[in-house]
């Protein structure tokens, strides 16, 4: 019983671990709208370019030249204006290139995380604004973020087109930035305000309509007072270029999340790139309200918050674009359709002369990172991205994996906050997710001894039932059984239970590195200096292969060197099973090869510790049986 159970459970084991890295997952689809106003305008708003307006050119006229991800950035111009809000290294600070054309975001910095390890080393007061790590930048040209069309442009309530040059003004040094727009055929004024608050990572963003005066006397019958302008606001289009993407995984994500106002419920939906998009991510329906919308890269976020103030937000749906388009120009290294981007579906009520209506969001713009999203009880709504992240890319749920990649994330700040070292942090808890096994693996081990010793006794009788059956399989498994019952002859259950204790560990560890924000740009020692990358001990400067990486190579040889001291089984099917076995080592080096190199010090270390418990136990207990499957190395 338990052989044919070994013999199964193992290669079907090996099977599950390729599928989990070679299966990016399916997002589940989002419900329907219930709200029928948001059916209706969901079919009559079809889908334009972010940063332009109906039947406009991609490429902006006066600006086709459009700065990719790393280009350095530029003065204030009659076009562009810049602004800097917080201090440099202040959490939550941000530099911000804004196009006057549509009060729109060209590029922004984050002044608190630094674009390489030569920046990182720096104090942040010295960090030029170009060091600094450009979290959104167009990866299509004429492709800018926060850009503000009416929802149904085909059919446009306004008599200017939002794709004007706005008014730029300062509300004070550092406090923000106000761009406005008159429309003299409605009598309107369209605002949209970016203002930096401390408490807040990102920026707080407030458009209004306001009325200034009377209004022309055909303006009320084009949008009547109390009527609803209907806009769409682009969200912040994150660089997520595929040196970024892991085992050709897209790890970037639209995530949006409602909250029943009634009962409290909520509810997130998740779309990736290459998923449908007609579906939204988050709507307003009945009692409940979109709490956040928005898109992640590998180590960032960027949220829409509405704030209500007591009143239904005008917020209404949130969908998902994908950029850049097959056939433009990309930039950065963007394959098309690679990057979500956000389309927030927004109302405003005109408002009666001398009156004003206004929408205010706030952006969060910073990591995914739990112990990040724990500064702040406004963040706490943000654990929904750290679940969806910390999830398995499987083909199915593997039972712990999210629970355990929390925990692991957890211990392994608590052990940075006292060793200081991400890369130590993880070598201490191999050490103590292996020791604290030890007694279980002793355990088994030794019952698997006693039970080989007590097979070896009994083997020739065993050898004769098989002779004398020889001809009758089935007679020769009934007799077998009888003569396993009469000895008592019962291998001990659990021969492979320190394997498969360990490889939630391995499984949570490997999900919770893909998107470790903690790691990132982060040392350990020798020519490892970023342990959320491959380790890239020599630059090849191949296509195939750009770097040779010694980690997944030692990583190899030590599971080979662990199953050079398990002996080869007897038994026909379980020597079967310990020979396809062999192969594993070498699928995962291949697999992982690219991997960071954070998971590949603690297969190191799993391994070594590994190493030096089969000697420990082998001198204590003796030569391990040949019973194969139960002294197979752990991860």
């Amino acid at each position: 019983m338990e052989r044919r159970l070994t013999a199964f459970l193992l290669p079907m084991l090996m099977v599950g671990l390729l599928m989990f890295f070679l299966n990016p997952g399916q997002p589940k689809a989002a419900p329907p709208p219930e709200d029928p106003d948001a059916v209706a305008l969901q079919s009559a708003a079809p889908s334009q370019p972010l940063a332009q307006g109906a039947g406009q050119d991609p490429t902006p006229p006066q600006n086709a030249q459009a700065p990719a991800a790393a280009a350095a950035p530029a003065p204030d111009s009659p076009e562009f204006v810049t602004r800097e809000f917080g201090a440099p290294g202040e959490p939550g600070s941000v530099w911000v290139k804004f196009d006057r054309r549509n009060a729109s975001v060209v590029e922004l910095r984050l002044l608190d995380e630094p674009a390489d390890r030569a920046a990182a080393a720096k104090p942040a007061a010295e960090r030029e604004i170009e060091e600094s790590y450009a979290l959104v930048a167009p990866v299509q040209r004429g492709l800018w973020s926060m850009t503000l069309e009416e929802s149904r442009p085909n059919d446009p309530r306004l008599g200017v087109d939002l794709f004007s040059y706005w008014e730029a003004r300062d509300l004070g040094e550092g406090a923000g930035i106000a761009f406005s727009l008159a429309d003299p055929a409605t009598g309107l004024v369209l605002e949209k305000v970016y203002r930096h608050t401390p408490d807040w990572r990102g920026l707080e963003i407030e458009v209004t309509l306001r009325a200034d005066g009377d209004r022309p006397a055909d303006a009320t019958k084009r949008l009547p007072s109390g009527a609803e302008l209907r806009l769409n606001m682009g969200g912040l289009c994150l660089v997520n270029p595929s040196t970024e993407h892991v085992l050709g995984q897209n790890p970037a994500i639209a995530i949006g999340r409602r909250v029943d106002r009634d009962t409290g419920q909520a509810f997130v939906e998740v779309q990736r790139p290459g998923s449908a998009a007609d579906e939204p991510v988050a709507y307003r329906s009945g009692s409940t309200r979109v709490d956040f919308a928005g898109t992640t890269n590998r180590f960032f976020g960027a949220f829409l918050v509405p704030v209500e103030d007591g009143e239904p937000a005008a917020l209404w749906q949130v969908k998902m674009e994908q950029w850049p388009r097959a056939g433009r120009e990309a930039l950065e290294h963007h394959a098309p359709g690679s990057v979500p981007v956000a389309l927030y579906r927004f109302k405003l009520p005109v408002p009666e002369p001398g009156l004003s209506s206004a929408a205010l969001f706030r952006l969060y713009c910073g990591p995914k990172s739990s112990g990040v999203f724990g500064e702040n009880p406004a963040y706490e709504r943000f654990d929904a991205v750290m679940d969806t992240d910390l999830t398995a890319p499987c083909f199915c749920e593997v039972p712990g994996a999210r629970s355990m990649s929390r925990f692991l994330l957890w211990l392994l700040r608590q052990l940075h906050s006292v060793i200081g070292n991400w890369g130590w942090a993880i070598v201490v808890m191999t050490f103590l997710v292996r020791g604290a096994i030890v007694p279980l693996n002793f355990r088994m081990q030794k019952a698997m001894r006693k039970y080989g010793a007590k097979v070896s006794r009994l083997k020739p009788q065993m050898d004769s039932i098989k002779e004398r059956n020889k001809n009758n399989p089935k007679a020769m498994q009934m007799e077998l059984a009888a003569f396993q019952r009469e000895h008592k002859l019962i291998p001990p259950l659990g021969g492979c239970l320190p394997l498969l204790i360990t490889i939630p560990v391995f499984l949570g560890l490997f999900t919770a590195l893909r998107v470790a924000y903690e790691l990132r740009l982060q040392p350990f020692a020798f020519w490892i200096l970023d342990l959320s990358q491959p380790d890239q001990l020599i630059e090849l400067g191949w296509a195939w292969m750009p770097y040779f990486n010694l980690l997944p190579i030692i990583m190899v040889g030590l599971w080979l060197a662990l199953q050079s001291m398990t002996p080869m089984p007897t038994d026909p099917q379980q020597r079967q099973v310990m020979q396809i076995m062999r192969f594993m080592p070498l699928m995962f080096g291949v697999m992982l090869y690219n991997y960071a190199s954070g998971l590949m010090l603690y297969m190191i270390c799993s391994s070594l510790f590994g190493l030096i418990e089969n000697k420990v136990t082998k001198r204590i207990l003796g030569p391990p049986p040949q019973m194969g499957a139960a002294t197979m190395p752990t991860f």
